[in-house]
């Protein structure tokens, strides 16, 4: 059994969980430890699809071939668990909501990964690995992406000039600005605002 969920659209990111019951004699055998984190499912998916495949429709020598796939599961999966990376999987839940929240409260400024950095108390280094393995991108391309979706959102909704939306998020420069917006959003500020604006009844 697995769960996959797409965390963005853009960047998809699938996280699979799997969790494996043995028995004996039709008692449940429960394990205890921490739960293995890899970041990536490559160096397992064959076995997992191969312990699938005979689980739904065993073969000849059933109990031979599963003890088979499960110790080179096992063995890759505490191979993955012993990598350095491991140390630090990504932020906590608690310090993404963090980052949401600076991002909300310093709406109109240019905040820097290292603002974010010193919010969450961690040092710039660990922060931009973290940051990178939350969201999949750098934090500082990560905050012009966020900032000139809302500069979208400024574009449809309101009647801010584009001039003054460009100030409202902190570009002293409109025609940076504009160039920003159309690498990220595809079009200009003037054409975006002419694709989305709302039809008027």
């Amino acid at each position: 059994p697995h769960t996959v969920f797409h965390a963005d659209v853009r960047r998809p990111a699938t996280l699979q969980y799997f969790r494996l019951a043995l028995r004996q004699a039709g008692r449940l055998l429960h394990a205890k430890g921490q739960p293995i984190i890899a970041q990536t499912t490559g160096p397992i998916r064959d076995a997992l699809s191969r312990l699938h495949d005979e689980v739904q429709s065993p073969s000849e020598h059933h109990a031979l071939r599963l003890k088979a796939i499960l110790t080179l599961l096992l063995s890759d999966a505490y191979r993955l668990s012993q990598t350095p990376q491991q140390a630090d999987p990504a932020l906590r839940y608690s310090q993404r909501r963090k980052v949401y929240e600076l991002l909300g409260r310093h709406t109109g400024q240019r905040l820097t990964p290292a603002d974010l950095a010193d919010g969450l108390g961690l040092s710039h280094d660990r922060f931009t690995r973290l940051f990178t393995r939350t969201f999949g991108s750098p934090p500082r391309r990560w905050l012009v992406e966020q900032r000139l979706r809302e500069a979208a959102t400024y574009l449809t909704e309101s009647p801010l000039n584009i001039s003054e939306i460009a100030r409202e998020l902190g570009y002293a420069d409109v025609n940076q600005f504009s160039r920003q917006f159309k690498q990220v959003m595809g079009a200009s500020p003037t054409r975006y605002r002419q694709q989305h604006a709302p039809r008027e009844a």
